[in-house]
């Protein structure tokens, strides 16, 4: 009886070279401003958005603050960092 190690999807697959690797990466290599803008805009907008709200979620109860800030929380932290 022969044991089979577990398969792993890609595993067979092949090992670019160093010039097939840089040939690959060379489109990321370059910035683009209008990328960079977008991605800035698409994560410090909604941050800005939610600090307002939080701020003006005060003049409520504070049980609503901190059950809006359970909420938004991770997802804003989710969105900011990924």
């Amino acid at each position: 009886m022969t044991q089979s190690s577990p398969t792993h999807p890609g595993l067979d697959a092949k090992i670019p070279t160093v010039a097939e690797w840089k040939a690959m990466v060379a489109k990321f290599q370059r910035p683009s401003i209008s990328r960079a803008a977008w991605q800035m805009l698409n994560s410090i907008i909604p941050y800005w958005g939610v600090w307002a709200l939080m701020a003006y979620s005060l003049r409520g109860p504070y049980w609503a603050v901190c059950g809006a800030d359970l909420y938004y929380f991770p997802r804003l932290r989710a969105r900011i960092l990924f």
